[in-house]
């Protein structure tokens, strides 16, 4: 593990410094605890130290004279595109501090010494989603901007529960559900042809295990159309969700000849819907990007998930792409932002409008 200068601040009983390898299992289950959740080290380390922009590792801790870790902040080294062009950032991660040693700033001095080893090595910016919790001490203390609240999209795609609610008899409710899905998808192979004319685009959905090759193409040609958002070629997205320890994702896109012309991140969650965690339409082309929804509503409606969703934000295009989906502002994530040394983008990462986000950049 690659650490940099071991700089400490020092509390009433205890010091904050640098995570050694010795403080990671506490440091896990002090997340563990905290979050009243499973996370398993191999999670850890891909999410940490298996990304492909560095061998660092930003994490600090807060421990005890006796070596007990009771303070842990991390963050996550991405790249940040502006206008087309690379440059190093970080995901902000895991601000968690044990409830005995809360009210001693230890939420304040992880951070702080964190940002001061991320900036030495050049990271211009930092972005997350602070939890409820932990979101007036970034805002407040820490400086973080607020950019923006998220928007979800939702369509249904399954009625069997609705319609049992109503008729308590399931062979004729699972009869009534066939029906009202073969009604929809019918209904959906009705779409205005002028959506895509002259595209000459394959109407089939193409699917893909593993992040494909031609992908890199699509991103090449549209990068610089994000005044902001995270940098997402073929090496981020085979990190990000080839190689994920937990979670299994499907990549759907949408084919002119051999070139992809729209492309999603696929994943069926713990309740039955699907998730889409990115959505890229080759120049933002509103008719290409709603015969894609168009398509991707097809392709599932009817197969027992409950509902398609999207998180995301953007200039406007979601919106257009999404047309006649339930929509609303999903408040438990509030994209911020901090800037350490980027004075060129410092206005502009503060105008929502100009960033891209989605659900996969902030899982």
């Amino acid at each position: 593990m690659s650490l940099s200068e071991p700089r400490t601040e020092t509390g009433t009983d205890w010091e904050v410094r640098p995570l050694r390898e010795e403080d990671l299992e506490q440091a896990l289950q002090l997340w563990r605890d905290v979050f009243q959740k499973p996370r398993s080290m191999e999670h850890w380390l891909w999410r940490f130290r298996g990304t492909p922009y560095t061998d660092k590792v930003y994490a600090t801790v807060a421990v005890t004279p006796e070596g007990r870790v009771v303070g842990h902040y991390t963050a996550m080294p991405v790249k940040i595109n502006h206008h087309g062009r690379p440059f190093p950032g970080c995901q902000g991660m895991d601000a968690i501090v044990h409830p005995d040693y809360r009210g001693q700033n230890i939420f304040i001095q992880t951070e702080r010494l964190c940002y001061e080893r991320m900036a030495a090595d050049g990271i211009k910016l930092t972005y997350g989603v602070p939890h409820y919790n932990s979101y007036p001490g970034f805002t407040r203390y820490m400086k973080w901007l607020h950019i923006v609240h998220l928007r979800e999209f939702w369509s249904r795609i399954d009625w069997r529960e609705s319609i049992e609610r109503r008729i308590p008899i399931p062979p004729l409710a699972r009869a009534l559900n066939r029906a009202i899905a073969a009604w929809k998808r019918f209904r959906l192979d009705r779409f205005p042809k002028g959506w895509v004319k002259g595209l000459h685009v394959d109407p089939e959905l193409h699917w893909s295990d593993t992040a494909p090759d031609a992908y890199d193409t699509l991103w090449a040609r549209n990068r610089s159309y994000e005044v902001l958002s995270i940098w997402k070629d073929t090496e981020y997205f085979r990190w990000r969700y080839d190689r994920h320890p937990d979670l299994t994702f499907r990549y759907a896109f949408l084919k002119k000849g051999e070139r992809i012309v729209a492309f999603t991140v696929v994943r069926i969650d713990e309740h039955d819907n699907v998730l889409l965690y990115e959505f890229m339409v080759d120049r933002r082309h509103i008719g290409l990007g709603r015969y894609f929804v168009n398509r991707l509503r097809h392709h599932f409606t009817g197969k027992g998930y409950g509902k398609l969703r999207f998180i995301g934000h953007d200039s406007g295009f979601f919106e257009f792409a999404f047309e006649g989906w339930d929509t609303v502002l999903f408040f438990p994530l509030a994209f911020c932002a901090k800037v350490f040394d980027a004075p060129e983008i410092n206005e502009r990462l503060q105008i929502p409008s100009n960033w891209k986000v989605t659900l996969g950049d902030l899982d």
